[in-house]
């Protein structure tokens, strides 16, 4: 099999043609220009150039117009490189599992990037499809509701928004009202943490003035 970028065309000809003295010259000037233009093809696959980008102009409007073929909801054209890069990478998954909690959480947690933990109504004791969030760091809260609103399900109502400051407090609430699967006070993780684990599966290291997520 024959690659365009290594394309011999007098080989393409008849077994009579390739003897043809003419036919000879045309193809050897001929082919030169062709391979360029195989070459050149791989330029335009964009989406196969994300990888390699660096943080250039050009590099900033192509995964513009790739934000916009690919219909992401939530998208920021100052955001860094990196994250608009993530955003496009993961539109069409994004697409997919629109309305789910996992869709919630990968986009805030890219366009935001931060520790974002989504707690449900039932991790809390609040009402049927109410919500809240947990999360590092937001220091555009109108962009941060903007985005989620774009995935989350049309039903859900978002309770509050929480930032690490107030979620030590909230783990302690919840301790308290024994909202939690699993305690292990004796399972000491280093530097006086104890090891909680929620009712949502979030597993948490819990010290007297520390709250570190570990996993969920």
């Amino acid at each position: 099999m024959m690659k365009l970028t290594d394309l011999t065309l007098l080989a393409l000809q008849t077994a009579f043609m390739q003897k043809d003295l003419t036919t000879q010259g045309m193809c050897q000037a001929v082919q030169g220009h062709l391979r360029d233009l195989a070459t050149s093809t791989y330029n335009i696959l964009m989406y196969q150039s994300l990888n390699t980008l660096g943080d250039t102009e050009f590099a900033h409007k192509l995964v513009d117009e790739l934000a916009w073929q690919f219909h992401c909801d939530w998208y920021d054209k100052s955001a860094p490189i990196e994250t608009k890069i993530a955003l496009v990478k993961q539109s069409i998954k994004m697409h997919q599992t629109k309305g789910t909690p996992q869709a919630v959480i990968d986009l805030l947690n890219t366009a935001f990037p931060s520790d974002t933990i989504l707690l449900e109504w039932f991790d809390y004791g609040g009402e049927p499809y109410h919500f809240k969030i947990l999360t590092s760091s937001m220091e555009n809260e109108v962009a941060f509701r903007k985005a989620l609103n774009t995935v989350k399900n049309a039903r859900s109502v978002l309770d509050s928004i929480d930032v690490w400051s107030t979620v030590f407090n909230y783990a302690r609430n919840n301790i308290a009202r024994e909202l939690e699967v699993h305690y292990q006070p004796t399972n000491i993780i280093g530097d006086g943490l104890s090891q909680y684990t929620f009712q949502n599966g979030e597993t948490y290291a819990l010290g007297d003035e520390t709250l570190a997520f570990i996993t969920n």
